[in-house]
């Protein structure tokens, strides 16, 4: 299981599982999760993503013109 460190908000559900979809599809490990309070309440679900990765999804996301809110450090548990 990869170690998830990077959460990527948005505006809409729509935008939320669209990049979910898009991501998972081309192999990359996504994980939608309920967003943390503090972070925003915009729609209510945020993206699990390893910042391995970060320059392969943000290019696919890119590509697929995909509207995210913002891509902040999540603390693992």
């Amino acid at each position: 299981m990869p170690a998830f460190d990077r959460l990527m908000t948005f505006d809409s559900t729509h935008q939320a599982l669209r990049s979910e979809k898009l991501l998972k599809g081309a192999g990359i490990a996504a994980d939608l999760i309920p967003i943390p309070r503090h972070l925003s309440a915009a729609c209510g679900l945020a993206l699990r993503l390893c910042s391995t990765e970060e320059s392969l999804w943000l290019t696919l996301l890119a590509e697929g013109a995909v509207v995210y809110g913002a891509i902040v450090n999540y603390e693992r548990e």
